[in-house]
């Protein structure tokens, strides 16, 4: 049984499956993770709720937003992007959260997904209801070139989430546990629901029915940009003949 007085913290990156997660975390009845609570849009998707980041602006007031936040909730998916890194740092190191840090392995892949998900506003599954069927027929070529180029922001992206990874990797020995995208979605869902099996057991809970959890690991539920989608962009093979290399990933 998880102690009352822990907390959960799904530390992502973008486009890392991070949505999915903490639907299959939320899928125990011990859990209840908010999602996003940092997003500047949480207050529109949750009108009985505050729009939380417009508080924060220093360590105490963050302090003062999580106490508030834990009062409802005992976890909460968080991205990388949200915080300032000293303030994130201080959420991080918490004594009494567990984190969970998850990250796309493939950077390359991880940047084309944002770069689409910024031209259709696609986002989530629940974001196609929003936008025209074809929406993907009417994709524009990737900016490849300066410091918003694919390059670029693949340098940052692959040094974000290294610099990441030293930091969490700074908090006592169990109570951060680090796993990929790939680790979940990618190598079948057997091996995913391995991996969501190891997850619960990090966090000191028993693992609900499979029935219950799978279906967010199979990729005909929750996948948005497949290579299907890929081939959509006009220059998407110029894009993987350039960028794709064995420490970026490639798209094909």
């Amino acid at each position: 049984m998880m102690n009352i007085n822990q907390k959960v913290i799904i530390f992502a990156h973008p486009r890392s499956g991070s949505t999915s997660l903490c639907k299959i975390l939320n899928t125990h009845p011990d859990l209840n993770l908010a999602y996003e609570p940092l997003h500047p849009s949480y207050g529109e998707w949750n009108p009985d709720e505050k729009n939380y980041i417009d508080f924060i602006n220093d360590i105490p007031s963050l302090d003062a937003a999580m106490e508030e936040l834990f009062r409802k909730y005992n976890g909460m998916k968080v991205l990388s992007y949200q915080l300032r890194a000293e303030n994130f740092k201080h959420l991080l190191y918490r004594p009494d959260c567990k984190v969970i840090f998850l990250w796309r392995a493939n950077y390359l892949k991880s940047v084309v997904s944002i770069l689409i998900a910024e031209q259709t506003h696609v986002w989530q599954k629940k974001d196609l209801n929003k936008v025209p069927g074809a929406y993907q027929q009417q994709l524009k070529p990737l900016k490849t070139e300066g410091i918003d180029g694919i390059g670029n922001r693949v340098k940052r992206i692959r040094e974000e989430i290294q610099y990441w990874d030293r930091v969490v990797s700074q908090k006592p020995e169990g109570t951060f546990y680090k796993v990929t995208y790939e680790d979940l979605y990618c190598n079948g869902v057997e091996q995913g629901a391995a991996r969501v099996k190891d997850i619960f057991a990090f966090l000191g809970l028993e693992v609900p029915e499979t029935d219950e959890f799978v279906k967010f690991l199979e990729p005909q539920n929750e996948q948005i940009n497949t290579v299907k989608t890929y081939e959509k962009v006009p220059n998407i093979r110029e894009i993987n003949d350039r960028f794709g290399s064995k420490e970026n990933g490639y798209l094909f």
